[in-house]
């Protein structure tokens, strides 16, 4: 787990300022050449997809819909991983924060929040495909404030254990650390004040949604595009060829999203 966190270490806080500042509306006029984009922008149906999201907004939650549907068609596959995490009082979430972690994680962090006493807003917990890759698009042209994000799959948000918190006094982040600490969460340190990861037990395969992640969106590309030669093989590699058809994904979903009818009991 120390060796996931390390990798990370250099995501600096802008990561999280840029995905709760930027907008979620399209960018007109922002100095991207849309002629050499990679893939196209629009589907067949003019719906954006995520190189469009890329390339056009500076927020995660244009992707929330294909988001969701991997995040149930892990669910179909392995039942009672994820959870989502419990908003009330005590707890908020910033808009395009995708409310899910690990089971043991989301529960921990309510009762270490419940312990502080006081409100807090997450800015980040779980971040899917589509989303770290819009983050990693972004620093590759500089574009919506992020300088340094983690590639596709090495992101610790992405197996569902980790979160970034609005900072809060210095006093009151002094006492929230150490009620997440008792409650086994790491504060990965001052040059990412804002990020936790999670660390208590069960011990958790840290890379298993990952894995899962990958098979999730491959099965949700074979459902919605079954010739042949478009199919692609349901196994956990992510590499340029998955790329390429997550880029052509529609970012608002699938037509056909997750399902749980072809797996074994």
């Amino acid at each position: 787990m120390a060796m996931l966190r390390h990798r990370v270490a250099a995501v600096a806080a802008l990561v999280a300022a840029a995905l709760a500042g930027c907008g979620s509306s399209d960018a007109e006029g922002d100095g991207v050449d849309v002629d050499e984009a990679d893939a196209a922008q629009t589907t067949r149906t003019g719906a954006l997809t995520v190189e469009g999201a890329a390339l056009r907004t500076c927020n995660t939650i244009n992707v929330r819909g294909l988001a969701e549907q991997l995040v149930q068609e892990v669910m179909c596959m392995k039942p009672g991983l994820l959870a989502e995490i419990r908003r009330n009082d005590t707890i908020q979430l910033e808009p395009e924060v995708f409310p899910y972690l690990q089971a043991a994680a989301a529960r921990s962090l309510e009762a270490g929040v419940t312990a502080y006493g006081k409100p807090i807003t997450l800015t980040s917990a779980l971040r899917t495909l589509p989303q770290q890759y819009l983050l990693r698009r972004w620093d590759a042209r500089n574009r919506c404030g992020v300088r340094v994000a983690a590639p596709v799959g090495e992101s610790n948000h992405e197996p569902g254990l980790a979160i970034d918190i609005r900072l809060l006094t210095r006093a009151e982040n002094t006492k929230l650390r150490a009620s997440l600490t008792a409650n086994g969460f790491a504060w990965l340190g001052a040059h990412d004040p804002v990020h936790f990861d999670f660390e208590g037990a069960p011990a958790e395969d840290t890379d298993e949604l990952g894995r899962l992640s990958v098979v999730a969106f491959k099965r949700l590309w074979n459902r919605n595009n079954p010739v042949a030669k478009d199919q692609l093989a349901l196994d956990d590699t992510y590499d340029k060829k998955v790329e390429a058809k997550l880029k052509i994904s529609p970012a608002e979903g699938f037509d056909r999203g997750a399902d749980c009818s072809d797996l074994a009991p």
